[in-house]
C-alpha cells in the first residue's frame, strides 16, 4: 500500500509519534527537500517546532546550533531511506549537539537499513518497510518533489522555528 503523497505520510507518522505531543523540549527536523513536507505535518500535528537540517553523508559538512539540539527530544524525519547515510550522518550530528533522545521518523525505508540505524538512536519508527530492490519512490503514489518556492510556503506556513541551518 502507497501513501498518497508526503503529506499524507507526514500525517500517519505524527498519529503513530503522539506520546511527543505537546512537550516543549521536543524538536522536529526536516531532511530536505523531501523531508520538509512530512516533517511540516509531523510538527503541526505534534504541535512542536520544526527547523530543517541540511546534512550530507560526510559528518563533517554537517552543522546546526548546538542550543537548538542541546537536551531536547529531537525527531528526525525524511521522506525514506534506502542506504541510510544521510540520516546516519544527521543522527551523529545531533548526537555530538547532546540531544537529549533522537528519534529517526520515516514513512517508507529498506528494512535493513532500519535495522542497522535502529541501535544508533533512541527510537526508530519506519511505517512500511520497501520489498528488496525497491526505491523510496516505490512507497508513494505521488513523489514529485515541492518547488523550492513550495518548500518556503510549507516552511512560513508550518512552525519553523527560525532560517534553514546550512552546512557549517
Amino acid at each position: 500500500m502507497k501513501f498518497t503523497d508526503r503529506a499524507a505520510a507526514g500525517r500517519a507518522l505524527a498519529g503513530r509519534l503522539q506520546h511527543y505531543a505537546g512537550r516543549d523540549n521536543t524538536l522536529v527536523l526536516a531532511l530536505p527537500p523531501g523531508g520538509v513536507p512530512v516533517a511540516v505535518e509531523v510538527a503541526r500535528n505534534l504541535e512542536a517546532p520544526l527547523d530543517v537540517l541540511l546534512a550530507r553523508k560526510l559528518p563533517a559538512e554537517l552543522g546546526v546550533p548546538p542550543g537548538a539540539v542541546t537536551q531536547r527530544i529531537v525527531i528526525l524525519v525524511d521522506d525514506g531511506l534506502a542506504s541510510g547515510a544521510t540520516m546516519r550522518a544527521a543522527a551523529a550530528a545531533v548526537r555530538r549537539l547532546q540531544a537529549r533522545r533522537i528519534v529517526i521518523a520515516l514513512p517508507v525505508a529498506a528494512a535493513g537499513t532500519c535495522a542497522a540505524l535502529r541501535g544508533e538512536v533512541d527510537e526508530l519508527l519506519c511505517l512500511r518497510d520497501l520489498a528488496q530492490g525497491r526505491s523510496v519512490e516505490d512507497g508513494y503514489e505521488d513523489f514529485s518533489l515541492p518547488s523550492d518556492e513550495q518548500l518556503c510556503r510549507l516552511l512560513r506556513n508550518g512552525t519553523c522555528s527560525r532560517a534553514p541551518h546550512e552546512p557549517s
